[in-house]
């Protein structure tokens, strides 16, 4: 709502890191359960008593309706309404605003223009625009097209119908006004480095354009009640979480990206994988049947890095997605 009022870039930036990393990665990929409390190093789901004292114990958990029933009707609303967010009507045209494939009908200036948006962002930075049709006798109208450029793209490249533009984003967008006439496409390429962000409790999280990437934890499922799909269980750790990232080691890191399938953000196969020496951290433990606080930054001895495999968070649900710096001796 925020992005449709004011039109400020960076509610729209808060938007996609929600939508594409908090929200896919509170629920199942069936849609059939979900938690109320999501924990961003969460290597433990169960109804043991944490440190939160306005939910209820069993608020971590998965299930159909942990908590509060609310969300069990609720949740299924978030996918749709992001659609409403992608293409906004503008005072001078058509703002795209959020990013995701789409097809949309606006009306510019009483005109109706129909577009698609063809991509597979939030894993690639590749975004192209199309105007498919302009219903006038025309078919074509003077308007500007307004690109959302993220607050994190540090180098991006925008073309019409091939040729390259140089237009500097103002604000947060890049504004292209001209008579577009149907069939006219318009491609955003976004350069997506991996990024470290200090993060305000400790440590750093680790960024792919608008994705935050995490390290799985292998879990063990444990169900409480009910018969699966729709049942309440647990998430039990079965494999080491306590890793640190060593800043340099991102020049050594290999990035596969994948078309998406049916489930973008299933566990099974993510399309973005990220393999990237990492250190075990011994320091680090549980507290309250949580991870514990990230520890401060430490060297460590370069012969015990490993090799490890993060993916988008959304992708997860036993996770670790702060990380202790680590300097390799």
């Amino acid at each position: 709502m925020d992005t449709s009022i004011t039109g400020a870039a960076k509610y729209a930036d808060l938007l996609e890191k929600v939508a594409y990393n908090a929200w896919p990665a509170t629920f199942t990929g069936a849609m059939c359960a979900h938690q109320y409390v999501q924990q961003v190093n969460q290597v433990e789901v169960s109804r043991r008593k944490r440190d939160w004292y306005d939910a209820y114990n069993e608020s971590n958990l998965f299930g159909l309706k942990p908590n509060f029933g609310c969300c069990a009707a609720n949740m299924h609303q978030g996918w749709p309404k992001l659609l409403g967010s992608l293409l906004l009507a503008h005072p001078r045209g058509i703002a795209a605003a959020v990013y995701a494939p789409c097809d949309a009908r606006l009306l510019v200036s009483g005109v109706g223009v129909r577009l698609s948006e063809i991509t597979n962002y939030p894993f690639s930075g590749h975004i192209q625009l199309r105007v498919n049709q302009i219903e006038n006798e025309s078919q074509a109208l003077q308007f500007s097209l307004f690109l959302r450029i993220p607050a994190w793209a540090e180098r991006y490249e925008v073309f019409v119908n091939g040729e390259p533009i140089a237009a500097v984003a103002s604000e947060g967008y890049m504004e292209l006004p001209r008579v577009f006439c149907a069939g006219d496409e318009v491609e955003l390429l976004l350069d997506l480095p991996l990024r470290l962000v200090s993060e305000a409790e400790g440590g750093v999280s680790l960024h792919r354009g608008p994705l935050l990437l995490a390290l799985p934890v292998t879990a063990q499922e444990r169900v409480l009640r009910g018969e699966p799909p729709f049942a309440d269980y647990e998430l039990l750790p079965r494999s080491r979480w306590q890793f640190g990232i060593a800043p340099a080691a991102l020049g050594d890191a290999e990035v596969v990206v994948s078309a998406p399938g049916e489930q973008p953000f299933g566990e099974t196969a993510p399309p973005l994988i990220v393999r990237l020496p990492m250190a075990p951290v011994s320091n680090w433990g549980m507290a309250r049947h949580s991870a514990g606080p990230v520890p401060p930054p430490q060297v460590v001895d370069s012969a015990l890095l490993e090799l490890q495999t993060l993916i988008p968070y959304g992708c997860t649900r036993l996770r670790i997605a702060q990380f202790p710096l680590v300097n390799p001796d």
